[in-house]
């Protein structure tokens, strides 16, 4: 009979049994609040438009926050009653902690999203290093549940295959199925409120150049260009990336930055009126025989980025005014990187 069973035995005539303290009690601690931590948040925080509006993503994300929580509880349970997979269903959880930060990681798109989805790995892979080592080490462990007494069961495995095979494989699904939707999805044309749906007949000119007393406009071939005589203002899609663009011709306009925030308020009341936004870039440059100031912001409540330009001639004084509005992925958060690049239209600007 070895030392643990006598331990027990001797304690079952005292009516108590060896208590869990120190690190090992902090482990299990941390084990609770983490579970716990991991199915309340994204409950709290559900919205299906951080997936995208995709319900698979949505119901794999919340199953695998339940499944976590069911295995930190189950291994707490486990080491409560000394029993033999304890330490075995403990390093799982950790595993799969770690397993599931490398997936999020990989699949992150935008530059600051897998920043921070690194940062995360990291710092999930060194928690689990260390209380994996500390189990590995810890004579209170070693004590309660001795090396030679532990064992792998049956459904140890089959809860292995749930926690780790089974994630992998749905988010490669999802992933597969997100790339797919992405391809298949027609672009979104904005159209403000303010402007006519009837945008009037399309005319083009030798060499897809449109013109009128202030501007001519001169274009790729995959740019596709109306008129609006009463708003004076040439409506441009860029069939390849699925983006508009509203180009206004000015007589005569100062060239400053007050003269800018006025135009730039007047422009976003009309396209987006009060709605609230965050501006992430603005800059101003100058070309051989123009300069123009840009503005660039992003409106959460419509998942849209708005480049806002005002491009002014030196010799005659001409300038126009662009809008720039593109539809977004709503869970892009590095704005700069997936903004749509307006110089074919600025450079395309002649005076």
């Amino acid at each position: 009979m070895n030392v643990r069973k006598l331990y027990e035995k001797k304690n079952d005539n005292d009516t108590c049994t060896p208590a869990i303290r120190g690190w090992l009690k902090l482990f299990l601690v941390v084990l609770g609040i983490g579970g716990i931590t991991t199915l309340i948040i994204p409950i709290i925080y559900f919205d299906i438009n951080h997936y995208g509006n995709h319900y698979f993503l949505a119901t794999l994300d919340l199953s695998l926050a339940a499944a976590l929580c069911t295995l930190s509880f189950y291994a707490i349970y486990l080491f409560i009653k000394r029993r033999p997979n304890a330490l075995y269903i403990a390093t799982l959880y950790l595993v799969v902690c770690v397993l599931v930060n490398i997936l999020f990681m990989l699949l992150s798109t935008d530059s600051q999203t897998q920043t921070s989805n690194i940062w995360r790995f990291i710092t999930s892979f060194v928690w689990a290093a260390g209380w994996t080592i500390f189990l590995a080490y810890s004579k209170q462990a070693n004590y309660l549940i001795p090396p030679m007494e532990r064992r792998i069961f049956r459904s140890d495995y089959f809860i292995t295959l749930i926690v780790i095979v089974l994630p992998v494989t749905l988010f490669s699904i999802g992933f597969v199925n997100v790339t797919i939707s992405k391809e298949d999805t027609p672009p979104v044309i904005y159209q403000s409120p303010h402007l006519l749906t009837d945008i009037g007949k399309e005319f083009q000119i030798e060499e897809f150049e449109y013109k009128d007393n202030t501007i001519r406009l001169s274009l790729p071939q995959h740019y596709t260009i109306h008129y609006q005589k009463e708003e004076n203002t040439y409506v441009l899609f860029d069939s390849r990336a699925g983006v508009s663009a509203f180009v206004t011709p000015n007589s005569k306009a100062p060239n400053n930055g007050i003269y800018f925030d006025l135009i730039w308020q007047v422009n976003k009341e009309l396209f987006f009126q009060d709605l609230e936004h965050q501006v992430f870039q603005e800059q101003e440059q100058e070309l051989p025989s123009t300069t123009y100031r840009i503005r660039k912001s992003y409106f959460d409540k419509r998942y849209a980025l708005w480049q806002f330009v005002h491009l002014h001639d030196v010799s005659t004084g001409k300038s126009c005014y662009i809008n720039v509005i593109q539809s977004i992925h709503p869970s892009t958060t590095d704005f700069e990187r997936v903004a749509y690049d307006p110089s074919p239209i600025i450079e395309g600007v002649v005076f």
